[in-house]
């Protein structure tokens, strides 16, 4: 089962084994808002361009734009991005995956760009028009409001990249060269990685969910650590892997880390076999090698041909 420290405490381990301290903490902690992510890609070479990320603020009031989000309320109808959103309106981060690793065919074919542009969304269901969240077993794939939503979002998201590539595609609109286009919403974050709230984040980084106020990567129950965004280490792919190694390193009560930002050698290299030819590493990690080892099993059985004799 994958889980967060919410689901953990809650779910995968049962309150009843916990501190009533951990409990009374995990029932009242925030959780960080969730994100929009449209996943594009062009058929116009854009790698020659600045290798930066770009940040598009539709307004100098940061504070007020997380509280609208924070707080919207479906009644109130006080955040209607499906009516309001555009390039002027919506808060975005564009990512330019080809930038940073140009020449990378597995990013997108030569002469393509692959790039993100990412969004904060409101917090809760109610502003996707669902009731139960994926991680509890609802559907929202089909749900009306929720795809009007999401089209609205993906809408307002490619107005603010055109306001950031329009000169580097000389004017003409990014939506005459898009070959794939795919957006996830909280609710996808939360279906496939069981993040409560469908956050990114984790908890909320305020003042007293930080730091020592943090869950640690030691537990109260024996034999059980904790590691990702919800940690001490914090979020992000510099804390998440960061908390990795520390928690490693508690577990065998060594400075692994400080090791490791020193070059200290951990394994010899010598040991670590080559990688097999075609390998993939995120095909590897998706469970190719459990499933070449199926088939081979199965080949065993039923001759080379793969047929099975009954």
């Amino acid at each position: 089962m994958r889980a967060d420290h919410a689901r953990t405490v809650f779910e995968l381990v049962g309150e009843k084994h916990w501190n009533p301290a951990t409990v009374s903490w995990t029932s009242q902690a925030t959780m960080t808002l969730g994100l929009v992510c449209v996943y594009v890609v062009l058929d116009v070479d854009l790698s020659g361009g600045p290798n930066t990320n770009y940040f598009v603020f539709p307004t100098t009031d940061m504070e007020g734009l997380y509280a609208q989000l924070d707080s919207w309320n479906l009644e109130l109808g006080q955040l209607d991005l499906g009516e309001r959103a555009s390039g002027q309106k919506v808060f975005a981060y564009i990512a330019m995956a080809s930038r940073k690793d140009p020449g990378n065919e597995r990013l997108s074919p030569t002469g393509q760009t692959n790039m993100q542009i990412m969004t904060l969304a409101p917090r809760g269901l109610d502003w996707w028009g669902v009731e139960t969240a994926p991680g509890d077993g609802g559907r929202y794939r089909r749900n009306p409001t929720y795809r009007k939503r999401k089209e609205d979002l993906t809408n307002a998201l490619l107005d603010a990249a055109q306001r950031v590539l329009g000169d580097q595609l000389n004017g003409e609109s990014i939506r005459d060269h898009i070959v794939h286009l795919e957006t996830a919403t909280p609710l996808s974050h939360e279906r496939y990685t069981n993040a409560t709230g469908g956050t990114s984040y984790g908890y909320l980084h305020s003042p007293e969910q930080s730091g020592d106020s943090r869950p640690q990567h030691i537990t109260e129950i024996e034999g059980l650590w904790l590691v990702g965004a919800n940690t001490t280490s914090g979020h992000g792919i510099a804390g998440a892997m960061a908390g990795g190694v520390t928690c490693a390193g508690e577990i065998l009560e060594r400075p692994l880390l400080i090791e490791m930002i020193m070059g200290a050698a951990l394994v010899d290299p010598e040991r670590i076999p080559p990688d097999p030819d075609g390998f993939d590493p995120m095909e590897w990690s998706r469970g190719q090698r459990l499933r070449d080892a199926r088939s081979a099993g199965r080949d065993s059985r039923t001759g080379s041909t793969g047929r099975g004799i009954r």
